[in-house]
């Protein structure tokens, strides 16, 4: 397996390269335009892995498979459709994972509590680009799934039990009326006529404008104190699961009891009709 190691040389320590396993010799890892091995680590990782491969040396017939080898097997075959953004930036975030691992590490000897090692190294950048980093490994290991380098379904990344979030959470600035003030608003409205059932559904269903008058008489399940919210041949809902059902609160009840039998109609008809909502999509 070809091996990093170094020689210092007056006041520097400079890089070379062992490849005397897959057939080549001891060579001192030259950036292009130096007649000197360089003294940066992450460029002599790469020196090597290019090294290795024009060896034909990409991975071992059989044994272990260390990671700056695989790292730079997955960036010269470009799994996918990649850009040089890609390229550019995925080498650096592997280029960091194998300083931190070592250029000799075994790639299936990496474990989840390593990554969650490597990756605390870098608490200090945003949760964004901490997961850029971790999806950079994990494409590492889905590759190598591939070529039955590792196990298939090992990735150690996946076997975190936290990830860093990028979803920033919302603080909730919603206004909602206290029972005293809802049950003013009930009464002012009965003792004006301004249409109590209507404002008392609205406060004890939580409905929005198109579902509260989108109701049917037949949602209104008196024997079972239930107002079911669900899509009819007026109107539909917002989305998919705003289907719901809420209790039909006794206060509600009791609004809502004496209009119906007043309005009349059949299951299928309008609780408020003439009202409409905001359009929604037909069923």
């Amino acid at each position: 397996m070809p091996k990093l190691y170094t020689r210092d040389q007056g006041s520097k320590t400079r890089f070379y390269g062992d490849l005397r396993d897959i057939g080549g010799g001891q060579v001192a890892l030259k950036p292009e335009g130096s007649s000197r091995a360089t003294t940066d680590k992450a460029v002599a990782v790469r020196l090597l892995a290019e090294k290795t491969l024009a060896l034909g040396g990409g991975l071992p017939a059989g044994g272990s498979v260390s990671l700056s080898q695989f790292v730079n097997k997955f960036l010269a075959d470009n799994p996918g459709d990649v850009t040089e953004r890609w390229l550019r930036e995925t080498r650096l975030r592997l280029g960091r994972a194998v300083e931190f691992f070592g250029t000799d590490r075994d790639l299936a000897s990496i474990r989840p509590k390593d990554v969650r090692a490597w990756l605390n190294e870098y608490l200090h950048l945003s949760a964004s680009n901490q997961r850029h980093h971790l999806h950079a490994v994990s494409g590492l290991y889905r590759y190598a799934q591939e070529l039955d380098v590792v196990p298939v379904g090992y990735n150690p990344v996946a076997g975190l039990y936290r990830k860093p979030s990028v979803v920033k959470k919302k603080q909730r600035t919603d206004d909602f009326f206290e029972i005293d003030v809802a049950a003013l608003f009930l009464e002012a409205a009965t003792r004006l006529d301004r249409s109590p059932e209507i404002i008392g559904t609205f406060l004890l269903t939580g409905g929005r404008r198109s579902e509260v008058f989108g109701l049917l008489v037949g949602d209104i399940d008196l024997d079972n104190d239930l107002v079911r919210i669900q899509p009819n041949q007026h109107r539909g809902l917002k989305r998919a699961w705003s289907e719901r059902v809420v209790p039909l609160w006794p206060q509600l009840r009791e609004i809502l009891e004496p209009y119906m039998k007043a309005h009349g109609g059949g299951a299928g008809d309008p609780l408020f009709p003439g009202k409409r909502g905001s359009p929604a999509p037909p069923l």
